[in-house]
């Protein structure tokens, strides 16, 4: 039994080590990296930021109506849920 699992630890450790690596190393010379690099641009016009905040505003408007005191709202009110 003993060799049985000696056996087998030798024969798992020398195909463990015996691995080689299949894919082919790239070459340098395969690639193009440009010489030139752009500038980005780190501006937002403020048309674009107007819109945003229109959007926000319609999309988080609160319309305060008649509702039914939760127990959730009454912890809000009380202050419970304040950090």
């Amino acid at each position: 039994m003993r060799i049985f699992i000696l056996s087998f630890v030798l024969i798992f450790f020398i195909n463990c080590s015996g691995k080689v690596q299949t894919n082919p190393i790239t070459k340098d010379k395969k690639y193009f990296l440009p010489k030139q690099s752009t500038e980005l641009k780190h501006e937002v016009s403020n048309k674009i930021i107007a819109d945003y905040d229109n959007y926000a505003k319609e999309f988080f408007r609160l319309e305060v109506g008649d509702y039914v005191r939760t127990i959730w709202q009454i912890g809000l009110d009380r202050g419970h849920f304040n950090e």
